[in-house]
């Protein structure tokens, strides 16, 4: 399972700027902890930009935790079935990126993959 999530979202942006907007009003309420983490990240030092592009991070791990909570998914993981993946595809330089859990980060997906078949 592909959790992907992009650069320069709207929604985002929305909730870092604290903006009022019902059409995106339930993935706030789902993405709010995400941006709460991103801000707990960046401290006071942090620019705008350097605080969205860690609320986009922050969120797109936490709604691949968030899949584990499904009995579905617990079981389907349990059995090897399948495994959550979470990407970041960056609209500015077009490339995509996968969370690696020994980093704690974004990587490049290519260079990803030649890690992962050199070990």
């Amino acid at each position: 399972i592909i959790v992907l999530g992009h650069t320069g979202c709207g929604a985002i942006k929305a909730m870092v700027e604290e903006i009022d907007d019902e059409e995106i009003s339930s993935f706030i309420n789902v993405a709010r902890e995400g941006v709460e983490k991103a801000k707990t990240k960046c401290g006071c030092a942090g620019t705008h930009d350097e605080l969205l592009r860690h609320a986009e991070e922050e969120i797109v791990i936490l709604s691949a935790e968030n899949l584990k909570s499904y009995p579905s998914v617990q079981t389907a993981l349990a059995e090897n079935r399948v495994t959550i993946r979470p990407w970041l595809f960056d609209m500015a330089s077009g490339e995509l990126l996968q969370y690696d859990t020994d980093f704690k980060e974004f990587v490049p997906l290519t260079a990803h993959n030649k890690t992962s078949e050199n070990a």
